[in-house]
């Protein structure tokens, strides 16, 4: 799994109804699991991504204030062969990388997006004169001040 420390090996039992097998966390522990299914699958999809514009497109540096920490957060969005927004977010100093985005919607200089794998979602705006992202994240009934703003062009060697 991509961007998060775990893996999970599991197979279904012949009638459908288990999956069991071990989960590893950090390479460093191991344990079993097993899952039942109780009843008919409740998924809520996300919305399609909308067409990615050039104003959101590329990398952005954000840091999220959570808990008395600052979490060091890049966001990535690129368009996917369909044109549509695709993207993934990385939290540098959790060492989460590549967290698949999903539901990138552009409303003009509004944006949102959803990061299933960890419950959160985030929505902002772009300030076109300053070039920055302002908005809220929200994850587990909290929601905390979020900005993003491209990072600065590396200086030229002399």
């Amino acid at each position: 799994m991509s961007g998060f420390p775990a893996k999970l090996d599991g197979k279904l039992s012949e009638d459908g109804q288990t999956f069991s097998g071990t989960l590893t966390f950090r390479q460093e522990m191991t344990m079993p699991f097993q899952l039942k299914k109780t009843g008919p699958a409740k998924v809520t999809l996300p919305p399609k991504s909308s067409p990615l514009t050039p104003d959101f497109e590329g990398r952005w540096e954000g840091t999220l204030e959570a808990g008395g920490r600052s979490l060091r957060l890049v966001l990535r969005l690129e368009k996917a062969a369909d044109g549509t927004a695709t993207g993934a977010l990385d939290s540098i100093d959790q060492g989460a990388n590549d967290l698949r985005l999903a539901g990138i919607i552009i409303d003009g200089p509004a944006l949102r997006f959803a990061l299933p794998m960890v419950g959160g979602a985030y929505e902002g705006k772009l300030n076109k004169e300053t070039g920055e992202l302002a908005g809220q994240w929200t994850q587990g009934g909290t929601t905390l001040p979020l900005g993003f703003k491209r990072p600065a062009p590396p200086a030229e060697k002399k």
